[in-house]
């Protein structure tokens, strides 16, 4: 099957339910809209992590039980079933792409090995058509634009807590880091908040407050990179819990320019597809690399930091994972011949 197979199904099928759908359906179930998984699905790296996972790994997936959440389409069930050769595979999604799934597994003759089904984990009224402990393999994208600020965690947590093989079960991905850099772009962040003093004849100056409050997901370019790379926090997908989320760490990176100044910190993650005995994966999204959907979250800081070479910027990082939103807030110390500041600057994710 073709990625055009897969689109041209979700067209094509259209149940009754779906046609009395209104756009309120769709506003209160986002990841029902078939335009956000073929995002997804059209990410060639990510896309290649998580099937090379399966391709490269068939002898570790045959005959196995496979559990997929989060797996909206279910394009990773599908391969989890012809490439990898598994047993039995389900499909577990909150939303009513589950429904799509289910088609397509029918339409690529794969209907007999997977299996799809729509629910919450976490919310203890829904179980799955099989045994606790049962699951020999999860995959999961647990990893969010901050790593730990995707819901799914939750989810992730409580199948592998009742569902995967306490003695040699696997998730894949098994860990990730999330990681803080620093770049240079002082036309980008004086656009962005001289905007809002004139928007079609009005002042709209309570908005440059939020632009300093809410974080972007943008690709950022290497060039504008102005200093090393910290490693805030690392987790490990089978032995992680819901507290591990909620963090105060600290970071330390050097400034890599002369004369320059940071107007932005950037944050982003790597994924590892790594255990003994498997053919392992990375998956980086950092500015020096391809970019993927995840590119890389900036945030404006409030006082612009001038630094030369080797200028120690340090502080800490809090993270605070709420339902809707992650609230997160940096500490900034910078104490050099050319500029003395600390200060602490908040920020909410959504």
């Amino acid at each position: 099957y073709s990625f055009c197979t897969l689109l041209n199904s979700i067209n094509k099928m259209t149940t009754a339910e779906e046609r009395k759908a209104t756009s309120e359906d769709y506003y209160f179930d986002p990841n029902a809209r078939f335009s956000a998984h073929e995002t997804l699905i059209k990410d060639r790296v990510r896309q290649q992590a998580y099937s090379g996972s399966i391709w490269f790994n068939k002898d570790q997936f045959k005959g196995k039980t496979v559990l997929i959440v989060g797996c909206g389409l279910g394009l990773l069930a599908m391969q989890a079933a012809k490439e990898g050769g598994a047993k039995v595979v389900i499909g577990l999604d909150t939303s009513k792409i589950v429904e799509k799934a289910r088609e397509v597994a029918e339409e690529n003759n794969l209907g007999d090995v997977c299996t799809f089904v729509q629910g919450d984990l976490t919310d203890g009224k829904t179980d799955l058509p099989i045994g606790d402990g049962a699951v020999d393999i999860i995959i999961c994208e647990w990893v969010g634009h901050l790593l730990v600020n995707d819901s799914i965690i939750k989810q992730l947590i409580a199948a592998r807590d009742r569902y995967l093989n306490k003695n040699d079960g696997t998730i894949i991905p098994n860990s990730a880091s999330l990681h803080l850099t620093s770049c240079a772009d002082r036309q980008y962040k004086q656009r962005s908040l001289n905007y809002w003093d004139n928007v079609y004849g009005f002042r709209m100056l309570p908005m440059k407050k939020l632009v300093l409050e809410c974080p972007i997901v943008s690709a950022v370019s290497p060039h504008q990179i102005i200093s090393t790379t910290a490693t805030l926090i690392t987790l490990d997908a089978m032995t992680m819990t819901e507290d591990d989320v909620n963090f105060t760490v600290p970071y330390r990176v050097s400034s890599t320019s002369n004369h320059s100044e940071i107007h932005y910190f950037i944050m982003h993650v790597t994924l590892y597809f790594k255990k003994t005995g498997w053919e392992g994966f990375t998956m980086y999204t950092s500015p020096s690399n391809t970019v993927t959907n995840y590119q890389q979250t900036c945030f404006a800081l409030q006082e612009d930091l001038p630094v030369n070479k080797h200028d120690m910027i340090e502080g800490e990082v809090t993270f605070k994972p709420e339902k809707e939103k992650c609230k997160i807030s940096i500490k900034v110390n910078l104490d050099t011949k050319v500029h003395k500041t600390s200060y602490v600057q908040d920020f909410e994710f959504c």
